[in-house]
């Protein structure tokens, strides 16, 4: 099982990993309880008999992780179970779910190497003029995926390895409308496949559709 842990503003002021989505093997923790625990940026597993466990393997040790599983107010010493949580496709955040775009938490996300506040975001998901350009559609389900997991959704290996590669594909370009980089679809279309499956709740083993 691969944890995703999401690191929102409130960490230390102008913490560099804010709005950066990090993962987490637990696959060698399936004996243990799925609780975490969170304690100025350290994570700890909750042993089955309510005591205290192995450090967990998140970082940036040190800062504040706003744990989304589910969403909890920051809290020093707040536990929260580890669930799969559920997901929503572009559609679902362009239309229905704006306000999460809009007003989540950490301001923005990063794509690649650039940082975009929430309104570039939306500019992003709202726009439809793709004409060719794999850049766009790769936005699109990347934007959603992390979306998704800011909000408590699970993502499983491939998932994670997806937008891993997402990211390092995107690079340096600035996808548009913000900008006016491009990728060839060909480039793309495999890793948008992976996400685009993750995004309408078909990830096998991963969490399924928002109801």
């Amino acid at each position: 099982m691969i944890q995703a842990a999401y690191e929102g503003p409130d960490g230390s002021a102008g913490a560099a990993d804010a709005g950066k989505v990090m993962f987490a093997d637990m696959s060698a923790y399936s004996s243990r309880a799925m609780v975490i625990t969170e304690n100025k940026g350290y994570a700890f597993f909750v042993n089955p008999d309510g005591t205290l466990g192995p450090q967990a393997p998140y970082s940036p040790a040190g800062n504040f992780l706003e744990h989304m599983n589910p969403i909890t107010p920051r809290t020093d010493g707040g536990a929260c179970t580890i669930t799969l949580g559920c997901t929503l496709t572009q559609g679902g955040y362009k239309n229905n779910f704006n306000s999460k775009v809009l007003n989540l938490a950490s301001g923005g996300l990063w794509l690649g190497s650039n940082f975009y506040t929430n309104a570039q975001l939306n500019a992003i998901l709202q726009n439809n003029a793709v004409r060719g350009n794999g850049l766009i559609s790769l936005a699109h389900q990347l934007v959603t995926a992390e979306l998704n997991i800011a909000y408590g959704a699970q993502v499983t290996p491939q998932v994670a390895l997806a937008i891993v590669n997402a990211q390092a594909l995107i690079g340096s370009l600035v996808v548009p409308p913000v900008g006016t980089g491009y990728l060839a679809p060909s480039a793309t279309s495999s890793i948008e496949s992976i996400l685009d499956t993750f995004n309408n709740g078909n990830a096998v083993g991963g969490p399924g559709h928002c109801q």
